[in-house]
């Protein structure tokens, strides 16, 4: 059986534009479209006079920012089920049966439901996340082993590199004006000012990039000599960016290589590890943060100066709010209220889908996790489950829609090493 050449171009630039950085923020006060907004963390220092902005009205009424990639999956999507609908067999998913249509009006729904009816974005975005990985995974499965799999690594690697030379040219700016005494006018991760910028560049931007370079490294796309340069890039990146999880991703990172390399520590074993701890620290970092908080107030640090304390009160007041009844029921965080988002993926779940639709989510995670070449998993259960214990990966597009991809792809290339090894 073979697939519409359409499908196939369609696929192969999705992978392409999946590591891209170029994100649509839409105002809709002032109906203003702009692909250079501040990051939030600018846009919060400029509120509290620690940046001195350079630019009238820099701070704006945005009504959300995404990336260009969550709506090429979305037209992607539904292009495959109108070009070539019947030709996804149910003999290629792992699913069992072939719902991906019904998926997508639900997605579709969905949407709709989201404008019109005002359901907070979070809530959106929490309960439709499960049927928008099973749309994307059920629809990738069955089209990508109709491609030749090389060019996907290929496209991967120029993905790798373009991202990298943006986030290198945005980093060089600021570490130019740092050395050289030259005042800094751009805000992080701005490149081109007034027209392009790197959204995410303070947080997630550097993050997508180790994930797509751990994942080329372990599958032998890229050499040692190649790999060390992209290392010291990213490092440059992470430092200049101010991330600190992305330089402990990077230690992580490194040790599980070599780890992988010469099996200090069986790869299954490791596997398995990784997944209690992530599970550890998803439960224990917020109850230990509301242990602490009631039990050692005077201890706690000014969380208007730092990051850390400001995630203690945080998890603090998400964790008091929780009771028995939300293990079925979520409920919604008052629109008028000051608390931030958990920033932790568990409790967002918990908060907004409540306890079982959170058990259902990572139940699936490890299910599709379970499909991929053992070298790989530990790579996906580290950005599904061990960094939700700070962050909400699998909850900001950006991430998300590079983790569908490549746990697609990597189910794919599994069957086909398993199909081989029986043959």
């Amino acid at each position: 059986m073979s697939i519409d050449n359409k499908i196939k171009y369609l696929l192969f630039f999705g992978f392409f534009i999946s590591f891209m950085p170029f994100f649509i923020s839409v105002d809709f006060n002032s109906i203003y479209i702009t692909f250079s907004r501040p990051g939030p963390y600018y846009e919060m220092a400029i509120l509290q006079g620690v940046w001195k902005s350079v630019y009238d009205n820099v701070i704006s009424e945005f009504y959300v920012t995404f990336p260009v990639s969550l709506v090429y999956l979305c037209f992607m999507i539904f292009c495959c089920l109108c070009i070539n609908p019947f030709s996804l067999q149910n003999k290629s998913t792992i699913f069992g049966s072939n719902f991906s249509p019904l998926l997508y009006v639900f997605f579709v729904i969905n949407l709709w439901v989201y404008f019109y009816a005002g359901v907070s974005k979070t809530t959106f975005l929490a309960l439709l996340l499960i049927v928008f990985i099973l749309i994307v995974i059920s629809l990738l499965i069955s089209v990508v082993p109709f491609c030749n799999l090389d060019v996907f690594f290929n496209i991967l690697r120029w993905s790798l590199f373009v991202s990298l030379l943006l986030g290198f040219l945005a980093s060089k700016l600021y570490v130019i004006s740092y050395f050289f005494g030259i005042e800094y006018v751009n805000f992080p991760g701005e490149i081109l000012p007034g027209f392009f910028s790197i959204y995410n560049f303070e947080q997630y931007f550097v993050l997508s990039l180790i994930f797509l370079f751990v994942y080329l490294y372990i599958n032998g796309q890229l050499n040692l000599c190649l790999s060390a340069i992209v290392f010291f890039i990213l490092l440059l990146i992470a430092v200049v960016s101010n991330n600190d999880t992305a330089i402990i991703s990077l230690v992580f990172f490194g040790l599980l290589i070599i780890n992988n390399k010469w099996k200090f520590i069986s790869v299954n074993f490791f596997n398995i590890v990784l997944v209690f701890l992530g599970v550890l620290l998803l439960i224990s970092v917020p109850y230990f943060s509301y242990f602490l908080l009631d039990n050692y107030s005077h201890l706690i640090g000014d969380p208007a100066i730092s990051g850390i304390w400001a995630r203690v009160f945080i998890y603090h007041e998400y964790v008091s709010m929780i009771g028995f009844s939300n293990v079925f029921v979520p409920f919604e965080i008052d629109g008028d209220s000051n608390i931030s988002d958990p920033h932790n993926q568990l409790l967002t779940f918990i908060v907004y889908g409540g306890l079982l639709y959170a058990l259902s989510f990572y139940t699936l995670v490890l299910c599709l996790i379970y499909h991929v070449a053992a070298k790989l998993r530990a790579v996906f259960i580290y950005y599904s489950i061990v960094l939700g214990c700070i962050l909400e990966p699998l909850l900001h597009p950006f991430i998300l829609v590079q983790f569908v991809f490549l746990l697609s792809l990597s189910i794919v290339l599994n069957k086909v090493d398993s199909s081989r090894l029986r043959s």
